[in-house]
């Protein structure tokens, strides 16, 4: 096996454990729709939570960042994702519509049928998110699971731009992910 093959293998397992580690986050809070003081999906509450202000514009990935870190050692592996996303995918679209639902749209440059990238950020069906300027929260969900929303840190947040993060311990690791998003 190259050394590319196995960077590549390592570099995949470790996006697979992070997404599962992250996807493992519960909201200690659950979002009730019918409860108008908690955060409405696209942050329409009225506890703090605005709208973004990047919503409903079409966004590009344009890095994500992910560090493992062995807790005991401080040995860090890591880099940007997006390196590894095939040519097809790089130009893909993020959009969190207005109403809370967020959707996906492929660029200009489509991938094949048979070429279809398994690196892409997974968006589950009927994903929503919410906003929370006052707390600069950033929470991702599936309809009907707010009570397991993976919550983001707000890096940067402006009517063209994104950056969100989030850290997780686990089992002597620290992984820090950074998802920067621009239009």
């Amino acid at each position: 096996m190259s050394r590319f093959s196995v960077s590549l293998s390592l570099k995949m397992f470790l996006f697979g454990l992070i997404l599962l580690v992250s996807s493992c986050k519960k909201d200690p809070e659950p979002v009730d729709p019918d409860n108008p003081g908690q955060e409405q999906p696209g942050g329409g509450g009225n506890n703090g939570t605005s709208s973004l202000p990047c919503a409903g514009k079409d966004l590009k990935i344009q890095s994500f960042l992910f560090t493992l870190t062995e807790d005991a050692s401080g040995e860090e592996t890591g880099g940007d994702l997006v390196d590894e996303f095939p040519e097809c995918a790089k130009d893909d679209r993020i959009r969190f519509e207005k109403s809370g639902k967020i959707s996906g749209s492929e660029g200009s440059n489509v991938c094949p049928p048979d070429e279809e990238p398994d690196t892409e950020v997974p968006v589950p069906v009927n994903s929503l998110w919410s906003y929370n300027a006052q707390n600069k929260t950033f929470k991702m969900y599936e309809e009907g699971k707010a009570n397991e929303a993976v919550v983001w840190k707000v890096d940067e947040v402006s009517s063209s731009s994104l950056k969100i993060s989030i850290t997780e311990k686990s089992e002597g690791y620290t992984t820090k992910i950074v998802l920067s998003l621009k239009q």
